[in-house]
This record gives structure tokens, sequence and C-alpha cells, in this order.
């Protein structure tokens, strides 16, 4: 908005990003997954074989997606079920249609600039709190902090990151997560 573009224009952007973004960071742990399922390539034909069924089981969960979309998207809207990201952008749009907003915006860039910056470029501390703030329901904060803890508490114990299982591990955790949240949303509906 800054730069002058319309809002039109920009609404389209952050549709992209809000929706691009994380399907882009959920395939990348996929494919992280896979690579460490299948022995972190030690077999070439296994890895390229494994890869090929990631990326068919990704165009079909892709079209299974646009069809859940295209079923339910209304009732979602109607219920005003929007993530809390496309409310961030929905403001700062808002804001850029107003005139001086945007000093309001940056003055507040500043602190989360620092918070970044002191907790380093891996942790993503700054992303973190600012999340904490959008989020609404409090057992998500207190999931994230117990999450912390666990890996804490293995990699003391195995005297490493635990890095492969733990991230398996995740993935199947976010996936479990999403079919029982999808499940139990469908069958209110």
């Amino acid at each position: 908005m800054a730069l002058g573009f319309p809002a039109p224009a920009t609404a389209v952007l952050v549709g992209f990003v809000a929706s691009g973004g994380p399907a882009f960071a959920d395939a990348g742990y996929d494919l992280k997954a896979g690579w460490y399922l299948r022995g972190a390539g030690r077999d070439p034909e296994f890895e390229r074989d494994g890869r090929r069924q990631q990326v068919v089981a990704a165009a079909l969960g892709l079209l299974t997606a646009l069809l859940v979309v295209a079923l339910v998207h209304e009732s979602f809207f109607q219920r005003d079920q929007f993530p809390p990201v496309v409310r961030v952008y929905a403001v700062t749009i808002e804001a850029g249609l107003q005139s001086g907003s945007a000093s309001s915006l940056l003055w507040w860039a500043i602190p989360g600039a620092v918070i970044q910056f002191l907790g380093g470029a891996k942790r993503q501390i700054g992303v973190l709190l600012s999340t904490g703030l959008l989020i609404l329901n409090p057992i998500a904060g207190w999931t994230v902090l117990a999450g912390i803890g666990v890996r804490l508490a293995i990699s003391r114990k195995e005297r490493s990151n635990g890095s492969g299982w733990l991230t398996v591990l995740a993935a199947g955790l976010i996936a479990g997560d999403a079919l029982w949240s999808f499940g139990s949303s469908m069958f209110r509906l």
C-alpha cells in the first residue's frame, strides 16, 4: 500500500501469501519427513520412487482440498472463521488506506525487529510472539510451550537435537490434528 498498489491488487496478493505460505511450508516438512523415513537417500531407486509417490499424494491432497473448499467455504465465511494472519493483512490494508497509519505500523515494527534480533534468526521469537498475540485460544500457547519442553528434554537426554525422528513425529502430530479438526468441524456441520 505504501508503494501505491491499489487495495484490490493488494488483497489478491494477501490471499496468495496467506494460502500459499503455509502450504509450501507444509510441503517442505512433508518432503523432509519422507527423506528421513526413506533412509536419507541411502537407496537412490527407493528415494526416487518415494519422491514420486509423495508428489502424487500431494497432488491428490491439493485436489481434495479444492473440492472441500468449493463445498464448505461459505459456511466458514458465514461463521467468521478466518486464519489470524488474514485479519492482520486486512487491518494492514485498511491502515494503508488511511493517512498516518503507516507510521503507526512502522513504529511497532521496531520492537518486533529488536525481539527478532535478540532471539536470533533460527529461533523466530518475534514471529512466535506475534502469532501468540493473534491466536484467541490460550491452549495453543500452552501446547507450543509443552512442545518446546519435550524437545528440550529429549535433546538433553540424547545429547543431540533429535531432529530426524522429532521432525517425523511433529509432521504426524500436525496431520493427526488437521484430520481431527476437520473431522470434528464437519461432524458439527
